[in-house]
């Protein structure tokens, strides 16, 4: 079509220049050779642009429909319902958020950080509770600010896929992160002063693990789940927040980038998993 379109507009072209020649110009051989070589041309170049048009743009037309129509499907996953209404969605994160900030405030005000002992303890008994309970604990309040503007961004945006996705994906990246840091974080770390090495306990908590669990489902969810929602969603994340990705690397002591890893990672076997069980039920 492109070719077919640039030859009418070649030939508007060369008749606007036959009507200039005929009227300004009084030489008639001029006139009746220019509207012959229109003629010829008209009759060759378009058949030949018609077929170098078809030979071109079809197959690549074919090529770019092959693409782009597994994300025409209607999605399995994605729900119109929480599309169109935001408000439920706000109430939940609200909801959580309350939770979350109540409880640390109660822990760092009123119970002296006692409850600090149910964050993650790689390999200890006491340990696993963490994989619960850590995401709900923060150090600071700045540490608590931040991920709970994580938590609302990218846990608005999975809640585009609905309620039930939302907890599902919850769980699985909060169960993955957990288990991952439980299993493979750093339980204790050496420091060496002038005279000794003595051995420093490390704790992993916070909710960073779950924030980049949502951050993995969404970057990956267009592989899995072909609607154009999930494509965007994938496009605006990696566009907007591929910035974050560092933070699954070895990065200073004070930063659980193992949490950050494996619910990463949990967020990516959310995505290739929630589809097929949302079309087998």
């Amino acid at each position: 079509m492109g070719l077919m379109a640039h030859g009418l507009m070649s030939q508007w072209m060369i008749g606007s220049w036959v009507s200039n020649g005929i009227a300004g110009l009084p030489g008639r051989e001029f006139s009746i050779s220019t509207m012959i070589g229109t003629m010829i041309g008209t009759m060759i170049g378009t058949p030949i642009g018609t077929m170098i048009g078809t030979m071109i743009g079809t197959p690549i037309g074919t090529i770019i429909g092959a693409w782009a129509s597994p994300w025409v499907l209607t999605s399995s996953l994605v729900d119109p319902r929480a599309i169109g209404d935001w408000r439920p969605r706000l109430t939940l994160l609200q909801e959580i958020l309350a939770v979350i900030w109540a409880v640390n405030i109660l822990n760092w005000a009123i119970l002296g950080r006692a409850m600090d002992w149910l964050a993650i303890r790689p390999r200890t008994q006491v340990g696993l509770l963490g994989i619960v309970f850590a995401p709900l604990l923060h150090g600071d309040p700045t540490h608590l600010f931040g991920n709970s503007l994580g938590f609302v961004v990218f846990g608005w945006m999975v809640l585009l896929y609905g309620e039930p996705v939302f907890w599902l994906v919850s769980g699985i990246v909060t169960l993955s992160s957990g288990l991952g840091v439980w299993l493979f974080g750093r339980g204790r770390v050496y420091a060496l002063t002038e005279r000794q090495l003595y051995p420093i306990e490390l704790v992993h908590l916070g909710g960073s693990g779950v924030i980049f669990g949502y951050l993995g489902f969404l970057l990956f969810i267009s592989f899995f789940d072909r609607n154009p929602l999930s494509l965007i969603l994938s496009l605006t994340v990696g566009g907007f927040y591929w910035n974050l990705l560092p933070g699954i690397l070895p990065k200073q002591l004070g930063i659980s980038w193992e949490a950050h890893l494996f619910g990463f990672v949990g967020g990516i076997l959310a995505a290739r998993l929630l589809p097929s069980i949302a079309l087998n039920a």
